[in-house]
């Protein structure tokens, strides 16, 4: 069902950086998926994507990903009871509603603006079960733009403050859109997640409060110092003339940031790792059984309950951090019976956004296609300054890191 904790404007600026997110995937662990890797964007040639592709389904949807273009997006699940959602919409099967894990890749393989999405998304929003999904842009001349967009119980959506926030899987809380983003094709409130503010309608889930709280006080507590930028990663071999904001490797300030954003990814695994339960008089009503809520009550959720045939959890978690010039990490780690810490997956990526298109009627995502093809790094079509794997079989860890050099538009 997922979890996402972002931070953004001044709440990511005291860290170095123009985004940080932090995601867990709550799924089966029996079901089919291809984890994060480099996948061709067609609307963009010569750039890519980096995210999970769901191989369960036909078409092939993910849950979290962003590209070298500037794109990202993720969606969560809103918890109610299959046959609730069955009953209200008239369909007898779940196979009848879309994919909700199109919504993000036709986000990411796209080009509309983020308003323009979600105001397609928005018109057709009941052909999906229930959802909550965050899409936006980011680049090192601009700060992240995010918006929400959620279907339960009413379609509401709009553009995420600054700010820390967690989204999970009940019903968002309402605030204005503020004036200098508003316009007449907007909502006069759009859609935010439990904690935001103060609603007693809605009440606050308390591994939302506890994520928000814990991400605030780890980002006071990276503050960068005397203006450094502390997230830009050390160069993989040696860069080029037209990189001249990347540091050298030699560089003491490269050899700090590096050392601080370790320490900064290790604690928001922590956070992602947390399996801290809700007391039963603290749990959401969703209409499920109430040992299933209280197992789904924490951050990480233990792969301990029974559905059918597989068990379900935490299947996998994401870091991304981007920093104040564009550099991107994307970190994923997957949680796999026998070893609860399979994988660990680590892409270094340059930011180059280009500005976007302005909207047209004739906008439309663009399908990632089939077969799925993988980004070949001999391929003339990128630019790469560095591709290395290396694995553990020991640890049963598999490390990938490389870095795309700017395509130029």
């Amino acid at each position: 069902m997922c979890i996402v904790f972002l931070a953004l404007g001044p709440a990511a600026h005291q860290a170095g950086h123009r985004l940080i997110l932090a995601s867990n995937r709550d799924e089966f662990l029996a079901r089919a998926t291809h984890k994060a890797h480099a996948w061709p964007v067609p609307s963009s040639p010569g750039h890519i994507t980096v995210c999970g592709v769901d191989l369960e389904r036909s078409d092939h949807g993910t849950w979290l990903g962003i590209t070298s273009t500037g794109r990202f997006a993720a969606v969560t699940n809103f918890r109610e009871p299959q046959a609730v959602a069955l009953q209200r919409f008239g369909k007898s099967s779940l196979r009848e509603f879309r994919s909700r894990g199109r919504l993000v890749n036709d986000f990411l393989m796209g080009v509309m603006r983020p308003e323009t999405y979600l105001r397609k998304v928005a018109k057709e929003a009941y052909e999906w079960l229930g959802f909550t999904l965050i899409v936006g842009t980011v680049s090192a001349e601009e700060d992240a733009r995010v918006f929400v967009l959620s279907n339960r119980p009413d379609v509401r959506w709009g553009r995420l403050p600054e700010g820390v926030w967690g989204i999970s899987n009940g019903k968002l809380r309402a605030f204005p859109i503020p004036d200098e983003e508003s316009d007449e094709d907007s909502l006069d409130e759009v859609g935010v997640p439990q904690g935001i503010v103060d609603d007693e309608d809605v009440p606050q889930w308390m591994k939302v409060q506890r994520g928000e709280e814990y991400l605030a006080d780890l980002l006071r507590e990276h503050a960068v110092v005397d203006g450094d930028d502390a997230s830009d990663p050390i160069p993989v071999g040696v860069p080029d003339e037209d990189e001249r904001d990347v540091v050298a490797p030699t560089s003491a300030a490269s050899c700090a940031a590096e050392e601080r954003t370790e320490k900064l990814v290790e604690r928001l695994w922590h956070l992602l790792r947390d399996s801290t339960r809700a007391p039963e008089d603290a749990l959401p009503a969703t209409g499920m059984p109430l040992h299933v809520e209280h197992t789904l009550s924490s951050i990480f959720i233990e792969p301990t309950l029974q559905f059918g045939p597989s068990l379900y959890g935490t299947r996998s978690s994401t870091v991304i951090l981007v920093s104040n010039s564009g550099y991107v990490r994307y970190q994923e780690r997957e949680y796999l019976p026998p070893h609860m810490s399979s994988a660990i997956m680590t892409a270094d990526l340059v930011v180059n956004s280009p500005a976007a298109p302005a909207a047209t009627p004739t906008d439309a995502a663009v399908d990632m296609g089939e077969p799925l093809r993988r980004v070949d790094p001999t391929d003339p079509e990128y630019e790469w300054l560095a591709l290395t794997r290396d694995e553990d079989e020991e640890e049963q860890l598999v490390e990938w890191r490389w870095r795309m050099a700017r395509v130029d538009e």
